[in-house]
C-alpha cells in the first residue's frame, strides 16, 4: 500500500524512510506546523500518531475522552482492515481496494457525529450497504447481525415469485429447513 502524500490527522507522509528490527515501516512525515518526524506506519495508520505534539499541535488535539468506547474501537478496526496487510481481514478489505472517506480516516470525531446522527446503538454493527464499495457515509448504515448477514458477497440468492431471496431469507418466509435449500441451490 502507498500512503506517501497521504495525510493521515496532521500528518503528510513525506516518504518512505524505514523497517525497525520488528519489520515495521516507519516514514518521514511533515506535521502541519511544519516540523518533520519519523513516524511508525501502524502509529501513523491507527491514529494513535495524530501530530507532533508541539506546543501548537497540543491544543489541536487534545483528547476526546472517547478512546476506550465501542465507537472508537469499531473505527480503529475498519481503518485496521482497510490499510494494515498485516491484519487477518486485510486481504478482504484493503487488499480489494476498500478505503475509507478522508474525513472519517483522519477524524474520529466526524466518525462518531456520523454514527449519531444515524442511529448508532450499542446493539448495531457498522454495515457497507454496497459491499463492494468504501467506508464513507453515503454507502454506510448501523445494522442488525441479521441485516448484515444478509449483505454479504457470497450469499447465494434465490428467484422466487420475482423476488430476490438470501437462502435464509427464504427459508425464514417460507418456513423451511436451511441444510435442505442449501443441498438444492448447490446443484
Amino acid at each position: 500500500m502507498n500512503i506517501i502524500n497521504k495525510k493521515f490527522n496532521s500528518w503528510t507522509v513525506l516518504s518512505f524512510s524505514r523497517k525497525d528490527k520488528f519489520c515495521q515501516p516507519y516514514y518521514l512525515c511533515q506535521c502541519d506546523c511544519g516540523r518533520i518526524k519519523e513516524v511508525n506506519g501502524y502509529q501513523l495508520i491507527s491514529g494513535k500518531s495524530q501530530c507532533c505534539r508541539g506546543c501548537a499541535c497540543k491544543k489541536k488535539f487534545s483528547t476526546h475522552s472517547k478512546s476506550n468506547s465501542r465507537l472508537f474501537r469499531i473505527w480503529q478496526n475498519m481503518k485496521q482492515r482497510c490499510y494494515n496487510k498485516n491484519h487477518p481481514k486485510y486481504s478482504i478489505y484493503g487488499k480489494r481496494g476498500i478505503s475509507i472517506c478522508k474525513e472519517w480516516l483522519s477524524d474520529f470525531s466526524s466518525f462518531y457525529d456520523w454514527s449519531i446522527q444515524n442511529d448508532y446503538q450499542d446493539s448495531l454493527t457498522l454495515d457497507r450497504i454496497d459491499t463492494n464499495g468504501n467506508y464513507n457515509p453515503d454507502n454506510c448504515r448501523w445494522a442488525t447481525t441479521e441485516t448484515q448477514a444478509n449483505n454479504k458477497r457470497n450469499n447465494h440468492l434465490i428467484q422466487y415469485q420475482g423476488n430476490t431471496f438470501t437462502v435464509a431469507e427464504f427459508c425464514r418466509k417460507y418456513n423451511q429447513k436451511y441444510s435442505t435449500i442449501s443441498r438444492r441451490t448447490r446443484h
